[in-house]
């Protein structure tokens, strides 16, 4: 808990949304909405604008195709891969208390009988999971991301999975290998990962919507999600977790990205220091952390920024710590490129400086 006394200035800071005659974002944000709204299969958006302690949010479309039922503060999306930010601090979490060592191989945690995770003798490391470097397949089966598949499917399947490349050198993206980063931190902490994210994350930020496994009040708040082809999407996949199963709201976000902007603790600069990178030009350098991407300056800014992507659901995030400044973007339906193509066009106005 202590890594988080630090922040709890920051979060004083936070100001709510201004009234909009007092709004410069609001303009471009409109413009670059209309558009998204126009494209085919879009349904509800949800936008949040961090700016120097400050917050606006915007809401479009419905939540419900059959209601008219703007969007609002505490609208829940699915969010899919951002909940990968979120376990890649939970590790960073783990390893600034010394349970555990960032490049532990992973077997010291989930038991012996795993001698197909290694290749060539290199093995599997804990770093690996949250990068995408371990070799693990996206999914261990046709079954691992349907309805009903437990944690001991999990680690039966795991068994006839073998690496076929040494871990740790070649991207492979895995939902998998951060499934298995969850059930990991489970028994470090012996605790769930939704316990484990409300003690370390969401309690202290007071993050009132934004868990796995939905309430009975919180499932009112969830908004419909839409498949490319129009269909309602019901599947709430809880089963993903840590890799892809968290749901939350616009409001909460914007006091993640706060979170995310104060790296005074152990925790917070090791889950965003580079794992494995190259150089995009003489003037750029793209890395990846504890699942965060980063596309970095000569002259030390930083563009921080992950995406996520559901059949039914699509979400970005981008901000920069030197600038202060980020935005998160929620859809009710699949628009990967709609919302990266909003989120950089509104971003680049707010904050004109930003990589």
């Amino acid at each position: 808990m202590k890594y988080l006394l630090a922040f709890c200035l920051t979060m004083s800071l936070l100001s709510p949304a201004s009234s909009q005659s007092n709004d410069p974002f609001r303009p471009v944000v409109d413009r670059e909405a209309e558009k998204f709204m126009a494209s085919k299969g879009a349904v509800g958006l949800a936008i949040g604008i961090y700016k120097k302690g400050k917050t606006q949010m915007y809401f479009y479309g419905t939540t419900d195709k059959e209601k008219a039922n703007k969007p609002g503060p505490n609208s829940i999306f699915n969010i899919a891969s951002l909940s990968k930010t979120f376990a890649g601090f939970l590790l960073a979490s783990a390893a600034s208390e010394q349970k555990l060592n960032v490049n532990d191989d992973i077997r010291k945690y989930i038991g012996a009988g795993y001698p197909n995770l290694e290749y060539k003798g290199e093995p599997i490391r804990l770093n690996h999971l949250v990068s995408h470097l371990s070799r693990l397949p996206t999914s261990l089966s046709d079954r691992s991301e349907s309805p009903g598949y437990s944690r001991s499917d999990f680690f039966k399947d795991l068994h006839s999975i073998k690496p076929d490349t040494l871990p740790g050198v070649k991207f492979m993206y895995s939902n998998a290998a951060v499934q298995l980063l969850g059930y990991i931190l489970e028994d470090v902490y012996h605790t769930s990962l939704e316990i484990l994210l409300n003690e370390k994350i969401t309690g202290p930020l007071k993050m009132k919507h934004t868990s796995v496994l939905l309430s009975g009040p919180d499932m009112k708040l969830k908004t419909k999600g839409y498949n490319e082809d129009g269909a309602e999407n019901a599947d709430l996949y809880d089963r993903l977790a840590g890799a892809g199963g968290m749901k939350s709201t616009i409001e909460d976000l914007l006091k993640y990205v706060a979170f995310q902007m104060n790296e005074t603790t152990e925790a917070m600069r090791l889950s965003h220091q580079e794992i494995w990178g190259f150089d995009i030009d003489a003037n750029k350098h793209y890395s990846f952390s504890m699942g965060w991407q980063t596309i970095k300056t000569k002259d030390g800014l930083r563009r921080i920024f992950q995406d996520g992507n559901l059949h039914s659901y699509s979400s970005v995030m981008i901000f920069c710590p030197e600038l202060g400044a980020g935005i998160v973007v929620l859809s009710n339906s699949f628009m990967m490129k709609q919302a990266g193509d909003l989120s950089n066009a509104i971003i680049q106005e707010v904050e004109p400086g930003m990589p």
